[in-house]
């Protein structure tokens, strides 16, 4: 790690995203417009990789404790991404949903604000928070 980054050094830490935070006040509930939406989508055809990543992710995200088995009738698309590895990265696509869930109130900026506030920026690094938000 480089020495102007060495107060930084727990964002480089494996061990700590493999564990969820503790709940907050700034935990967010999940809310649809209109209620839960009742479709399933029908079983993705995947290829014996994909299949074997996805069982990777699953398995770890369970192990983790940042999912759990569910009987929900709401399904998620999901794709997948080779990363520079080779290894492929499951991403869920959550697009399907965005307009039937409730706005809520965040302190969090806009990102026009997040924008404005990076102009004139000259170091940028690229960050892969381990799949956490996905």
């Amino acid at each position: 790690i480089p020495r102007n980054y060495i107060q930084y050094k727990n964002a480089f830490n494996e061990n700590i995203c493999k564990n969820l935070p503790s709940h907050s006040l700034f935990d967010c509930k999940v809310t649809f417009i209109g209620g839960i939406p009742h479709d399933i989508a029908p079983v993705q055809q995947l290829s014996s990789e994909e299949i074997s990543a996805l069982k990777k992710h699953l398995n770890e995200f369970l192990r983790n404790g940042f999912i759990r088995k569910s009987h929900s009738c709401i399904s998620h698309p999901i794709k997948f991404k080779r990363m520079k590895d080779g290894e492929l990265q499951v991403c869920v696509d959550f697009k399907k949903y965005e307009n039937n869930l409730a706005k809520m109130d965040s302190n969090l900026p806009t990102i026009p604000i997040i924008y404005e506030n990076l102009r004139g920026a000259s170091v940028f690094t690229r960050i892969n928070i381990k799949s956490a938000f996905n």
